[in-house]
């Protein structure tokens, strides 16, 4: 008689089988709650620098917003400090017309006396 030939197959150690299916599962759950963890990490430190960089952003629009209302305040200051020195060359353009106009008029007035003292010596 003939030997046939099985189809059959020993049975492989499937419990061994099983405990390195476990352990590799495990070893890829370590590997990716690692790669979770860092991913939430990276996530957390682009959140904060958002953050910051947001704050800083605010921080910046407030100072320049001071500085603009500083320098609003200061050209409004100069502005009436230049129209109050404008009035006041205007003030003393007129004292000096009517000086020149006073010291004219007393110089006429100066001549005619001179006049009337030359007349009043020679007679």
């Amino acid at each position: 008689m003939l030997k046939q030939k099985s189809n059959y197959t020993k049975p492989t150690n499937t419990s061994s089988q099983l405990q390195e299916r476990e352990a590799a599962l495990e070893r890829a759950t370590v590997v990716l709650n690692a790669e979770k963890e860092q991913s939430v990490t990276t996530q957390t430190a682009f959140i904060k620098a958002i953050s910051d960089l947001q704050s800083s952003s605010e921080n910046n629009r407030r100072e320049l917003e001071a500085a603009i209302t500083s320098l609003k305040k200061e050209l409004s200051f100069e502005k009436q400090r230049g129209s109050e020195e404008s009035n006041s060359i205007q003030a003393l353009n007129l004292a000096k017309k009517e000086a020149n106009e006073l010291a004219e008029s007393l110089q006429v007035k100066l001549s005619e006396m001179e006049a009337e003292v030359l007349k009043l010596a020679e007679s």
